[in-house]
């Protein structure tokens, strides 16, 4: 999904607390099951980490939206051979380089490879002529031609991106429903098993992703259905941090010089705290900037969550 003027969206909860409440001989999250032909759910899982991982780059601050913005605004159709016109090629060899490594790894579902082939080769075909005209920007060869060259290529280089971007969004909706199949069976893994306080972490982590999810632009923030949307995930999130909070409680008291409690654990929801502390800011002011402080707290909880020790 592709936030405009919003900060995007981290994926990483889908391996957040991959190894939580797990002794050294027992895999994570009720995983265990043997390994078959295509590498078995554990290849599945590293599968789709590797994916998560080439999405978010794809997704972030020089990602992909912000390459095709960054070229979008310089209007090439109607810029002069004397204007000042730049352009960038962002993280999209990084993203471009996880997604095949990632592609490369045995496992997972079929239709998630072939959207991932989909993306690649998107993401190929775009970056081939923007590498070129990259060079042709910042030598200024523009100059010399008149800017023949530039909007020759223009119409195909927006196709490009266009076709890379539609690949993206197709490529989204697969790895949202293979994450929302694998925090189910997590969280089922773990309330079976007893490990009630990384129940509760995983579960808040999923209840605070549904309330970044919900704004998808700059409107959305300032449109009242979505608020009240807001207040009753907001709500959910509150009662699942509050019981989060006393398993926390229960296995400090219970904890040994040898055995402590992943001090992870308490920054988790210190940061999702303070993401619901942003959202009332954004529910009072309607300003991007106080979403993209729910986003960030949100993403550092993420990041705390997957250092939790196995």
């Amino acid at each position: 999904m592709t936030k405009r003027g919003l900060t995007a969206t981290a994926l990483t909860i889908a391996l957040a607390l991959a190894g939580c409440g797990k002794s050294g001989d027992q895999p994570g999250n009720g995983a265990a099951v043997s390994d078959q032909a295509g590498g078995g759910a554990e290849a599945a899982r590293a599968k789709l980490s590797g994916y998560t991982a080439g999405y978010n780059k794809l997704l972030d601050t020089f990602g992909l939206p912000a390459t095709v913005k960054a070229y979008t605004e310089e209007n090439i159709a109607t810029a002069s051979p004397s204007d000042s016109i730049s352009v960038t090629d962002g993280w999209l060899e990084q993203a471009n380089t996880l997604l095949k490594t990632a592609r490369a790894m045995p496992g997972g579902p079929a239709d998630v490879d072939a959207g991932a082939d989909k993306l690649i080769g998107a993401l190929d075909a775009a970056m081939k002529r923007l590498d070129g005209l990259k060079v042709y920007y910042d030598s200024k060869a523009y100059k010399e031609d008149g800017l023949k060259r530039g909007k020759q290529e223009d119409p195909a280089m927006i196709a490009e991106f266009k076709a890379a971007v539609a690949a993206m969004d197709q490529f989204s909706a697969l790895l949202d429903r293979e994450r929302k199949t694998s925090q189910a069976t997590d969280l089922a893994a773990m309330k079976a098993k007893g490990d009630m306080l990384g129940y509760h972490t995983k579960l808040a982590l999923q209840q605070g992703e549904e309330l970044v999810s919900l704004f998808n632009s700059d409107a959305d923030i300032r449109n009242a259905a979505l608020i009240a949307q807001g207040d009753a995930k907001v709500a959910v999130l509150e009662k699942t941090l509050a019981a989060q909070r006393v398993e926390l409680g229960k296995a400090k008291a219970s904890q040994t010089p040898e055995k402590r409690v992943d001090v992870n654990y308490e920054l988790v929801a210190d940061r999702l705290n303070s993401a619901i502390g942003d959202y009332r800011d954004l529910k009072q002011s309607g300003e991007t900037d106080d979403y993209n402080d729910l986003v960030g707290h949100y993403n550092d909880a993420v990041e705390d969550a997957n250092d939790i020790a196995g």
